[in-house]
């Protein structure tokens, strides 16, 4: 499958929840330090069980990098550099069939170029703010890996199906994250 079908593929099947996530995040003002701080906390609760997802996948050990690609150390950092503890984690431990690796990489890679952007907002704060998550690999072409890997592996319908449902699970897992701590709420399948 092309590196354009199979990012085509993720795309269309997550949109809609990629927009509630956006969405989710928009509200906050990054340039203000606390408002970046429920960013990050957001994503703190999100991000450790997918990462643990991912690297508990059978994919994990195929991508090029794969350590390299983690930011758990980066975003706890952060946290710290702000004054916050780590939150709970949200659970993923159901995202494990062949193929999820895909699925979450895909959310996590993409994720990794909007972080630019976020990178810059919260940089336009008037006070400095810690900023290891946002930079983590800017230097790297690991979107560009994902793709290339992504499209040369070959995907049975059975792991691209599972991709997909992973994917989807990382994006409400996220839309959760955004939503803060407290009991589990309804979220768009």
């Amino acid at each position: 499958m092309s590196e354009a079908s199979v990012r085509d593929h993720l795309r269309q099947a997550t949109a809609g929840l990629h927009e509630a996530v956006d969405a989710a995040y928009s509200t906050l003002d990054l340039s203000r330090r606390e408002d970046y701080g429920r960013f990050l906390l957001g994503h703190a609760r999100a991000l450790p069980g997918l990462e643990a997802a991912l690297a508990a996948s059978p994919e994990f050990a195929r991508l090029p990098d794969a350590a390299a690609r983690l930011r758990l150390p980066a975003l706890r950092a952060d946290l710290a550099a702000l004054g916050h503890a780590m939150p709970r984690a949200l659970d993923v431990s159901y995202v494990n069939e062949a193929g999820a690796g895909l699925g979450i990489a895909y959310v996590l890679e993409g994720s990794r170029l909007g972080a630019r952007v976020l990178s810059k907002r919260a940089a336009a704060g008037s006070a400095p703010v810690p900023l290891q998550f946002l930079h983590h690999g800017v230097e790297e072409r690991f979107w560009g890996g994902f793709l290339h890997w992504a499209a040369r592996e070959s995907w049975s319908k059975t792991e691209l199906s599972a991709a997909t449902q992973a994917a989807r699970a990382a994006f409400r897992t996220f839309l959760e994250g955004a939503a803060g701590p407290g009991p589990v709420r309804k979220v768009p399948d």
